[in-house]
């Protein structure tokens, strides 16, 4: 089976979670699904990714069109096992009569004649949202730090994420996002500064324009509470962007409580915080 869609896998999984929603329609692998790109010549102008939206609204044309499909399917089942199209149940990949007979018939065989009496099923399904969803994804964060008051220079030592989750379609793939989300916070509150002179550019690479590696990560702990009620396929809720939003605002928090100073201006370098707690006379 092949899904088409406008939406490319920008690293965060799309296409994975494509194939594992029509998978749990279809009840067969996800690795029997392939997912394509289309073009300019198979479909209008599409929404792009961006804003946690993908899950939500490419899911659920994927889960529309997996039902249609699965309710054709039905239909040639039915003459196979010969029973009616309401009669017949799909479970495990195969297509039974459920009124007690034992005959099968599995989804590639379905598939396969309807190759050859039609050329294949083809749906094509759009979803577009009719406003905004009542459901609202809630997240909060705790950092702890340690400062060097001699030096200015902060330690982020732990940073705890709480999220309100729905149904977690790929368990990977979200936590994924969630520690990509709070290590780019982490990077946005500390260090990564675009430096200007005379109105240019000075910071031109990534030796001057510093991200976070492996040796500046704290220990990451995530809590995840699930609630039944998602406006995404299968209760599913928005993650992309929730970890990095309370970041820095984590981070600056804690370094007041710990040295009594406040910064707005971010990133909190071990200049500007040895300069807040030693103002000049």
């Amino acid at each position: 089976m092949t899904v088409v869609s406008a939406v490319p896998d920008t690293g965060t999984g799309t296409h994975t979670l494509i194939s594992q929603i029509a998978a749990e329609v279809l009840t067969i692998a996800p690795s029997d699904i392939r997912v394509v790109i289309g073009d300019t010549e198979t479909f209008e102008t599409d929404a792009a990714p961006g804003g946690s939206k993908i899950t939500n609204m490419t899911g659920r044309a994927v889960l529309a069109a997996a039902e249609e499909i699965r309710e054709q399917m039905k239909t040639i089942a039915a003459s196979f096992l010969g029973c009616n199209r309401e009669d017949v149940k799909l479970e495990r990949g195969r297509f039974s009569n459920r009124k007690g007979s034992t005959e099968k018939i599995s989804f590639a065989e379905v598939a396969r004649r309807a190759t050859e009496r039609d050329g294949g099923l083809h749906i094509r399904k759009t979803y577009r949202p009719k406003g905004r969803s009542g459901v609202a994804g809630f997240f909060a964060q705790v950092a702890e730090v340690e400062v060097d008051k001699e030096t200015g220079v902060l330690k982020v030592r732990r940073i705890v994420t709480a999220h309100d989750v729905g149904t977690i379609i790929n368990p990977v793939t979200h936590q994924g996002q969630i520690e990509g989300g709070v290590i780019q916070g982490l990077g946005y509150a500390t260090m990564e500064e675009v430096k200007t002179e005379d109105g240019r550019v000075v910071t031109v690479n990534l030796g001057d324009y510093r991200i976070p590696c492996i040796q500046d990560l704290p220990e990451l702990k995530t809590v995840l509470i699930q609630d039944p009620a998602g406006p995404g396929p299968f209760a599913a809720k928005q993650i992309g962007e929730n970890s990095i939003v309370a970041t820095a605002a984590a981070i600056a928090n804690a370094l007041h409580d710990a040295s009594g100073t406040t910064i707005f201006d971010l990133p909190l370098t071990a200049e500007k915080i040895y300069t807040a707690l030693n103002p000049p006379h």
